[in-house]
Protein backbone atom coordinates (compact mmCIF):
# COMPACT_ATOMS: atom_id res chain seq x y z
CA UNK A 1 0.00 0.00 0.00
CA UNK A 2 1.07 3.52 -0.86
CA UNK A 3 0.35 6.74 0.93
CA UNK A 4 0.86 10.26 -0.63
CA UNK A 5 2.80 12.81 1.30
CA UNK A 6 0.22 15.70 2.27
CA UNK A 7 2.54 18.38 2.29
CA UNK A 8 3.76 20.32 -0.84
CA UNK A 9 7.24 19.72 -0.14
CA UNK A 10 7.18 15.69 -0.25
CA UNK A 11 7.09 14.59 -4.21
CA UNK A 12 7.18 11.07 -3.25
CA UNK A 13 4.83 8.48 -2.07
CA UNK A 14 5.87 6.88 1.18
CA UNK A 15 5.28 2.98 0.88
CA UNK A 16 4.54 0.40 3.51
CA UNK A 17 5.48 -2.85 3.27
CA UNK A 18 3.29 -5.78 5.22
CA UNK A 19 3.36 -9.10 5.08
CA UNK A 20 -0.14 -10.47 6.54
CA UNK A 21 -3.04 -12.34 5.77
CA UNK A 22 -4.95 -9.97 2.87
CA UNK A 23 -8.26 -10.93 3.81
CA UNK A 24 -7.08 -9.96 7.77
CA UNK A 25 -4.57 -6.88 7.81
CA UNK A 26 -3.19 -5.95 10.69
CA UNK A 27 -4.14 -2.30 10.40
CA UNK A 28 -6.84 -0.05 11.76
CA UNK A 29 -8.80 1.03 8.93
CA UNK A 30 -9.72 4.42 10.90
CA UNK A 31 -5.99 6.40 10.78
CA UNK A 32 -4.62 4.52 7.28
CA UNK A 33 -6.06 6.02 4.05
CA UNK A 34 -4.49 4.96 0.85
CA UNK A 35 -4.89 6.46 -2.79
CA UNK A 36 -3.99 3.45 -4.73
CA UNK A 37 -3.71 -0.47 -4.02
CA UNK A 38 -1.65 -2.27 -6.79
CA UNK A 39 -2.44 -5.82 -6.27
CA UNK A 40 -1.01 -7.59 -9.37
CA UNK A 41 -1.13 -11.64 -9.33
CA UNK A 42 -2.26 -12.17 -5.88
CA UNK A 43 -6.07 -11.92 -5.64
CA UNK A 44 -6.48 -15.30 -7.59
CA UNK A 45 -4.04 -16.93 -5.11
CA UNK A 46 -6.29 -15.73 -1.73
CA UNK A 47 -9.01 -18.45 -0.31
CA UNK A 48 -11.38 -16.04 -0.72
CA UNK A 49 -10.92 -13.23 -2.87
CA UNK A 50 -14.08 -11.75 -2.65
CA UNK A 51 -13.37 -10.87 0.74
CA UNK A 52 -10.04 -9.76 -0.04
CA UNK A 53 -11.34 -7.21 -2.17
CA UNK A 54 -13.73 -6.17 -0.13
CA UNK A 55 -10.96 -6.02 3.23
CA UNK A 56 -8.84 -4.05 0.75
CA UNK A 57 -11.02 -1.36 -0.16
CA UNK A 58 -12.10 -0.38 3.10
CA UNK A 59 -8.39 1.22 2.84
CA UNK A 60 -8.75 3.44 -0.35
CA UNK A 61 -10.19 6.77 0.47
CA UNK A 62 -12.97 7.90 -1.83
CA UNK A 63 -12.17 8.50 -5.15
CA UNK A 64 -8.64 6.19 -4.67
CA UNK A 65 -7.80 4.15 -7.06
CA UNK A 66 -7.08 -0.05 -6.91
CA UNK A 67 -5.08 -1.95 -10.01
CA UNK A 68 -5.36 -5.59 -9.57
CA UNK A 69 -4.91 -8.69 -12.01
CA UNK A 70 -7.20 -11.73 -11.76
CA UNK A 71 -7.11 -15.29 -14.43
CA UNK A 72 -10.40 -14.75 -15.78
CA UNK A 73 -12.17 -18.26 -17.65
CA UNK A 74 -13.34 -16.05 -20.56
CA UNK A 75 -11.07 -17.19 -23.88
CA UNK A 76 -8.70 -19.44 -22.02
CA UNK A 77 -10.65 -22.59 -21.44
CA UNK A 78 -7.97 -24.72 -23.49
CA UNK A 79 -5.55 -23.25 -21.50
CA UNK A 80 -7.47 -23.84 -18.31
CA UNK A 81 -7.93 -27.83 -19.12
CA UNK A 82 -3.99 -27.70 -19.87
CA UNK A 83 -3.02 -26.33 -16.51
CA UNK A 84 -5.82 -28.65 -14.42
CA UNK A 85 -3.89 -31.75 -16.52
CA UNK A 86 -0.23 -30.37 -15.80
CA UNK A 87 -0.72 -30.05 -12.17
CA UNK A 88 -1.76 -33.09 -11.69
CA UNK A 89 1.36 -34.51 -13.18
CA UNK A 90 3.28 -31.65 -11.29
CA UNK A 91 2.12 -33.05 -7.94
CA UNK A 92 4.36 -35.30 -8.56
CA UNK A 93 7.71 -32.74 -8.89
CA UNK A 94 9.62 -31.16 -6.50
CA UNK A 95 9.23 -27.19 -6.66
CA UNK A 96 12.88 -26.88 -8.46
CA UNK A 97 11.73 -29.16 -10.90
CA UNK A 98 8.67 -27.09 -11.76
CA UNK A 99 10.30 -24.13 -11.97
CA UNK A 100 12.54 -25.44 -14.96
CA UNK A 101 10.08 -27.16 -16.67
CA UNK A 102 7.85 -24.04 -16.68
CA UNK A 103 11.62 -21.82 -17.61
CA UNK A 104 11.09 -24.90 -20.69
CA UNK A 105 7.73 -24.46 -21.51
CA UNK A 106 8.61 -20.19 -21.84
CA UNK A 107 11.35 -20.75 -23.74
CA UNK A 108 9.34 -22.70 -26.45
CA UNK A 109 5.92 -20.43 -26.60
CA UNK A 110 7.37 -17.51 -26.00
CA UNK A 111 8.75 -17.04 -29.58
CA UNK A 112 5.14 -17.29 -30.44
CA UNK A 113 4.19 -14.05 -29.17
CA UNK A 114 0.67 -14.74 -27.41
CA UNK A 115 1.63 -12.19 -24.83
CA UNK A 116 2.90 -8.21 -24.37
CA UNK A 117 4.96 -9.80 -21.61
CA UNK A 118 8.63 -9.53 -21.15
CA UNK A 119 10.03 -13.47 -21.30
CA UNK A 120 10.57 -13.46 -17.66
CA UNK A 121 7.18 -12.28 -16.66
CA UNK A 122 5.80 -15.07 -19.26
CA UNK A 123 8.20 -17.17 -17.84
CA UNK A 124 6.88 -16.69 -14.02
CA UNK A 125 3.33 -16.44 -15.24
CA UNK A 126 3.73 -20.12 -16.41
CA UNK A 127 5.24 -20.85 -13.09
CA UNK A 128 2.53 -19.66 -11.35
CA UNK A 129 -0.49 -21.31 -13.25
CA UNK A 130 1.33 -24.61 -12.49
CA UNK A 131 1.66 -23.41 -8.62
CA UNK A 132 0.35 -26.78 -6.47
CA UNK A 133 -1.61 -24.57 -4.07
CA UNK A 134 -5.26 -25.93 -4.87
CA UNK A 135 -7.13 -22.31 -3.97
CA UNK A 136 -5.90 -20.55 -7.28
CA UNK A 137 -8.76 -20.64 -9.86
CA UNK A 138 -9.78 -18.79 -13.31
CA UNK A 139 -13.34 -16.51 -12.48
CA UNK A 140 -15.86 -15.91 -14.53
CA UNK A 141 -16.95 -12.44 -15.49
CA UNK A 142 -20.18 -13.08 -13.09
CA UNK A 143 -17.82 -14.07 -10.49
CA UNK A 144 -15.88 -10.87 -10.85
CA UNK A 145 -18.86 -8.83 -10.66
CA UNK A 146 -19.78 -10.35 -7.43
CA UNK A 147 -16.49 -9.72 -5.87
CA UNK A 148 -16.51 -6.37 -7.11
CA UNK A 149 -20.80 -6.00 -5.72
CA UNK A 150 -19.45 -5.69 -2.12
CA UNK A 151 -16.43 -3.94 -2.51
CA UNK A 152 -18.19 -0.40 -3.63
CA UNK A 153 -15.23 -0.38 -5.80
CA UNK A 154 -16.53 0.24 -9.91
CA UNK A 155 -14.20 -0.34 -12.95
CA UNK A 156 -13.06 3.01 -14.58
CA UNK A 157 -10.49 1.14 -17.02
CA UNK A 158 -10.06 -2.76 -18.12
CA UNK A 159 -7.85 -5.20 -20.40
CA UNK A 160 -8.61 -8.88 -20.64
CA UNK A 161 -6.86 -9.49 -17.20
CA UNK A 162 -6.00 -6.19 -15.26
CA UNK A 163 -8.91 -3.96 -14.17
CA UNK A 164 -8.24 -0.49 -12.63
CA UNK A 165 -11.29 0.18 -10.25
CA UNK A 166 -12.25 3.64 -8.52
CA UNK A 167 -13.96 3.57 -4.87
CA UNK A 168 -17.24 5.63 -4.84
Amino acid sequence: MARRCGKAECWWPKIFVIQADLAHLPINKKFVGVDLIYCVNVIQHTQNPQKTLSELSLFLRPGSEFLFNIYLKRGNLYLINLVQLLKKIMKMFPNFLIKLISLMIAIIIYPLKLTRHGFREFWLDIYDLLGLHGYQKFYSEEDVAKMLATSKLKIIKRSHYTMLLKRN
